[in-house]
C-alpha cells in the first residue's frame, strides 16, 4: 500500500511542479500576450473600417459611372425609346448597394471602439460569447 501511495505522491508532486512552472511562464508572458490581443483587436476592427471605406469608394465610382452612362444614353437616344436608359439605372442601383454596405461598416460603433479602445472591444467580444 505504501508503494502505491508513494507513486501517487510522486505523480502529484510532478504535476504540481509542472503547474507551478506553467503559472510562472504565464505570468512572464501575460503582458506580451495582452499586447498581442490588443493588436489583433485593432487589426480586426481596422479591417471593418477599411471595408467601409472601400465600399464607399466603389459607391462613388459607380455613381459617377452611372451619371456618365446616363448622359451617354440621353445623347444616343434622346426620346428614351431604347433600353439604353436601363444600364445607368442598374449601375446606380449597384452604387446604392455599395453605399448601404459602406454605411453598415462605417456606422458600426464596435469597429471604431476596437480601433481606438481595443480593451473594450475584447471585453465586448468575450461578453457576446
Amino acid at each position: 500500500m505504501t508503494n502505491m501511495a508513494d507513486v501517487s505522491n510522486k505523480a502529484l508532486d510532478t504535476v504540481t511542479g509542472f503547474a507551478h512552472q506553467l503559472t510562472e511562464l504565464a505570468q512572464q508572458q501575460a503582458p506580451a500576450a495582452w499586447e498581442l490581443a490588443k493588436g489583433v483587436a485593432r487589426v480586426s476592427a481596422g479591417a471593418g473600417v477599411f471595408y467601409g471605406i472601400g465600399f464607399l469608394i466603389f459607391s462613388i465610382i459607380a455613381a459617377k459611372l452611372s451619371k456618365r452612362l446616363w448622359r451617354w444614353a440621353k445623347r444616343v437616344d434622346p426620346d428614351g425609346d431604347n433600353p439604353t436608359v436601363a444600364v445607368p439605372f442598374f449601375v446606380g442601383l449597384v452604387s446604392c448597394g455599395f453605399l448601404v454596405a459602406s454605411l453598415g461598416y462605417l456606422l458600426d460603433i464596435w469597429n471604431w471602439v476596437g480601433l481606438f479602445y481595443p480593451e473594450l472591444w475584447i471585453a465586448h467580444g468575450l461578453l457576446r460569447m
